[in-house]
C-alpha cells in the first residue's frame, strides 16, 4: 500500500509542478506583454543611441496641434477662395468678369475697326 500511495503522491507532486510551470511562463508572458503596452502608452526617454519614443498621449497631442493648423489654413483659404468666388460672378460692373468682358468688347471693337 505505501508503494501505491508514492506512486499516486509523485504523480500528483508532478502534475502539480507541471501546472505550476504552466502558470508561470504564462504570467511571464503577459507581465511582458503588459512591460510592453505600458513602455508603449508612456514612451521610453531617449538613451545612448537610441532616440526618445513618445507616449500616446504625446503623439495624440501632437496630432491634434497639426489638425489645428491645417484647420486654421483651410478656414483662412476659405475667405480667399470666396473672394475669387466673387470676382467671377458678374455683378453689373465691379466684378473682374465684368472688366473683362468689358476689355473684350473693347478689343473686339478696335479689332473690327482696323
Amino acid at each position: 500500500m505505501d508503494r501505491a500511495w508514492d506512486i499516486v503522491v509523485g504523480v500528483a507532486v508532478a502534475a502539480l509542478t507541471a501546472l505550476a510551470a504552466g502558470w508561470m511562463a504564462r504570467m511571464r508572458r503577459e507581465r511582458r506583454q503588459m512591460r510592453q503596452f505600458l513602455t508603449d502608452w508612456f514612451g521610453e526617454p531617449a538613451r545612448p543611441g537610441v532616440e526618445e519614443r513618445p507616449g500616446v498621449m504625446v503623439r495624440l497631442q501632437e496630432h491634434a496641434d497639426l489638425l489645428q493648423a491645417h484647420t486654421d489654413l483651410l478656414q483662412g483659404l476659405s475667405g480667399r477662395v470666396s473672394a475669387v468666388e466673387a470676382e467671377m460672378q458678374p455683378n453689373h460692373g465691379s466684378s473682374l468678369r465684368d472688366e473683362l468682358r468689358r476689355i473684350a468688347v473693347a478689343v473686339g471693337a478696335a479689332g473690327k475697326e482696323e
